[in-house]
């Protein structure tokens, strides 16, 4: 409540300014904050009013991850596509035109080509097959090769979230790791420091300790070898 309360009397602050739908003319304010918006609309003789919170705008975007930002996605693969077949006719022609200058001849006539021009490709496109196809009207949304290009889209887009949710994770767990891997040794106590320092203020040895360095230094035996 509070943060409508606080949209609210932000578009009370908020001047008014003219917008034009094709040949009508009303009257608008809206107020964008981080709780929400407001949207208020007018014609002089009725009021649209909109209001929505984040967390509405937020179930409302879910609309982008599936289709808007998927449509986006896909309209760069058909252009990276279409460039990439324009390079692929580019280099037919010099194909075609390299075997011409060594004096090879069609077999068949109605096989000839004229040399690709993207311009004027493109100009016969939007003046010629574009308006066809705004004039078929309502059809299938996505054709069959598409909806293969949106399974594609998507896939790829899941895997790249995939991707940053474990690179985030690996950040987050590294100190962790750093840590177990090479933890700080703990403080000596009194006790310790007092042992150490009566073993280095020591002189002699004890007789316990005579026989340890005698074994030590006892001369080892020599292997028998096979044919010794």
């Amino acid at each position: 409540m509070e943060g409508s309360e606080e949209l609210e009397s932000s578009l009370l602050t908020q001047p008014w300014a003219s917008v034009h739908f094709g040949e009508s003319t009303f009257l608008a304010k809206v107020c964008f904050r981080d709780t929400g918006y407001i949207l208020l609309i007018s014609d002089l003789s009725s009021v649209w009013y909109e209001s929505a919170d984040a967390e509405a705008v937020g179930q409302r975007s879910k609309v982008f991850r599936h289709l808007v930002r998927p449509l986006i996605h896909m309209n760069l693969a058909l252009q990276y596509q279409v460039q990439e077949l324009i390079s692929l006719l580019l280099q037919k022609d010099a194909e075609i035109e390299d075997y011409r200058e060594s004096g090879a001849t069609l077999s068949r006539d109605r096989l000839k080509t004229e040399p690709f021009r993207e311009e004027t490709f493109q100009q016969n496109f939007m003046a010629e097959t574009l308006p066809g196809i705004c004039r078929a009207g309502e059809g299938p949304a996505f054709a069959s090769a598409l909806q293969q290009l949106y399974t594609a889209v998507t896939q790829q887009e899941a895997k790249q979230a995939r991707k940053r949710h474990c690179s985030e994770g690996d950040v987050d767990t590294a100190p962790t790791a750093e840590t177990t891997e090479h933890p700080h040794p703990p403080a000596p106590s009194q006790e310790d420091e007092t042992t150490s320092s009566s073993e280095r203020t020591s002189p002699t040895s004890s007789p316990a300790q005579k026989p340890r360095l005698a074994a030590a230094k006892a001369k080892p035996k020599k292997a028998k070898g096979l044919f010794s």
